[in-house]
């Protein structure tokens, strides 16, 4: 194909409803027809509107019109984005690293795996996972999974999973577009106040209120120890309330010469 047939198809299937999408590479791009998909090598980028895909390789598969999940509106459109190799996503503000990164434009959805991807909010919030990362702005909510680390500028969970969900785009003049974080499985919170660990975690950024529940440990910094199967705390105020199940009691270990 010369430059000029090869620019015509391609824009006739970069023609989305949020706008057209540009693709460039240091390597050049390719068109591969039997396989309806175009690729780009050497720091590859792909974009669209707000979002921004930087990788080593770049795979934009299209369909024909007529085809596909959408095949009423599909008028030849790329629907799919997969970046490997030194992947960088930027995302309405937000920024995702990973070996492997797929986007669908279907859906919005963002799968990341490999590497330990990582996911930062605009509020500050790094989120590291140690298996996959999934972000559904549609839904507003973004998934970890595999040994989960997540940082602030005050504190840090560790867990198996993570659940962040995001305030509706309309309501972004709250002081955090996080609306609640979610983490379940060998739960380890770590702050100046102390430590604390459970099977699950609840925390409301916003109004800085704290649920813990199942096998809840408070570790504060005095080496005194709080136990209990409930735990929710207010950090504005510092008040807290423990509570018991009917198997198991509340219990408090406080070190001779200390404060609770």
């Amino acid at each position: 194909l010369t430059l000029a047939a090869w620019l015509v198809a391609f824009g006739a299937h970069a023609q989305l409803g949020e706008g057209d999408i540009t693709v460039s590479a240091t390597q050049g791009v390719e068109w591969d027809q039997a396989n309806q998909v175009y690729i780009a090598r050497g720091e590859a980028v792909v974009k669209q509107g707000t979002v921004e895909v930087y990788g080593d390789t770049l795979f934009a598969f299209y369909r024909d019109a007529g085809s596909g999940a959408n095949a009423a509106s599909a008028t030849g459109s790329i629907y799919r984005i997969e970046a490997v190799g030194k992947v960088r996503a930027l995302l309405d503000g937000d920024q995702l690293n990973a070996d492997k990164l797929i986007y669908n434009f279907d859906t919005g959805i963002v799968d990341a795996i490999g590497g330990q991807p990582s996911f930062k909010t605009s509020d500050g919030l790094l989120v590291q996972a140690g298996q996959a990362l999934k972000y559904d702005p549609r839904a507003l909510r973004a998934y970890a999974l595999g040994t989960v680390m997540a940082y602030d500028r005050e504190s840090r969970i560790k867990a198996n999973e993570m659940t962040l969900f995001f305030f509706p785009a309309e309501t972004g003049r709250q002081p955090s577009r996080i609306q609640s974080v979610l983490a379940k499985g060998r739960v380890i919170v770590d702050q100046e106040e102390g430590v604390a660990e459970a099977d699950e975690l609840l925390y409301d950024p916003v109004n800085r209120l704290a649920e813990l529940k199942g096998n809840v440990n408070l570790l504060q910094p005095n080496g005194s120890i709080v136990s209990g199967e409930f735990v929710s705390f207010d950090f504005e105020s510092g008040l807290g309330q423990v509570l018991a199940d009917d198997k198991k009691r509340v219990t408090v270990v406080i070190k001779p010469g200390e404060a609770p």
